[in-house]
Order: structure tokens, then sequence, then C-alpha cells
């Protein structure tokens, strides 16, 4: 009986965990949507999956995120903004390099290991690229970058 009682609650317990696992990944995948949508007027479909490389923590933080999608959300993503076309494949470096020693600069203390993480995540490099940059008043930044062949979404943000 005690036995039984035992599994019961432990069976319980998982389930439990497991749900709230499966309502946090949708919580936080919903709220990533919304935030780019209220911040920068940049509209994305829910992701397969998220990486995100960097984040510094804050009301508004300066981060680096790999989305990864579905072929029938790369189309919609497509649809949902106004891209441009890199038509060279060194076009988006510029951009991407630019972001990328700003973060360092703003978070000098974190230098090696930011560089560590955009060595080990780089962003695709071909001409077929699309990209898109919004800005704001204050100087906070993003980059997105589309790798629709392979299905991923390139977004840094910088906000001061």
């Amino acid at each position: 009986m005690f036995k039984k009682l035992v599994l019961t609650f432990a069976g319980l317990a998982v389930f439990l965990v497991a749900v709230f696992v499966v309502w946090f990944h949708y919580a936080t995948q919903d709220h990533q949507i919304e935030v780019w949508q209220a911040n920068w007027a940049f509209e994305t479909p829910p992701e397969q999956r998220k990486t995100t490389v960097f984040e510094h923590a804050g009301r508004d933080p300066d981060q680096y995120i790999i989305v990864e999608y579905s072929a029938e959300a790369v189309e919609e993503l497509r649809r949902r903004n106004a891209w441009h076309s890199a038509g060279v494949p060194g076009a988006v470096q510029a951009h991407v390099d630019s972001f990328q020693s700003l973060m360092k600069e703003l978070h000098s203390q974190e230098s090696q290991v930011l560089e560590e993480q955009f060595r080990s995540h780089p962003v695709s490099s071909h001409e077929r690229l699309l990209y898109l940059t919004r800005s704001k008043e204050d100087g906070s930044r993003m980059l997105a970058v589309l790798d629709a062949e392979n299905r991923r979404l390139y977004v840094m943000e910088v906000f001061f």
C-alpha cells in the first residue's frame, strides 16, 4: 500500500514537471515573438528551436539569438517583413561585425567569452541571405539575418 502511494505521488510529480516544462517552453516562445513585435515591429512565426547565444539581462537585454524554423515558417517570415537581399557573400558581414564589436565594447568584462560565442555560433555567409535592420532614436539597434536555405534566423539586439 505504501509503495503504491509513493509511486502514485512520484508519477504525479513527474507529470506536473513535464506540464510545467511544456508550458514554460510555449510561454517563453510567445514572449519573444511579442517582444520583437513591440520593440522593432519585427514579425516572426513560432519557431521550432531557439538558441540564446548571448543575453545580457536587464529591462531590454542585449542579445544574440539563433532561431530555427520549418520551411513553411520561413516563407511566412519572408512575407511578414521587408527584407534586403545580401547580393554578395560579404555584404551582411559588415553589419554582423558592427554588432559584435558593439556588444564586446558594451560588455568589455565579457569580451573574451563573447568572442568565443560568436566564433562558435557564426552567422551564415552567402549571397542568398536576407537581412533587415531597425534602430531607435536612442541608438538601440537590431539586426536580423535570414538564411532561408538553412531555415535559420540570426537576431542581434543592442539597447541603450
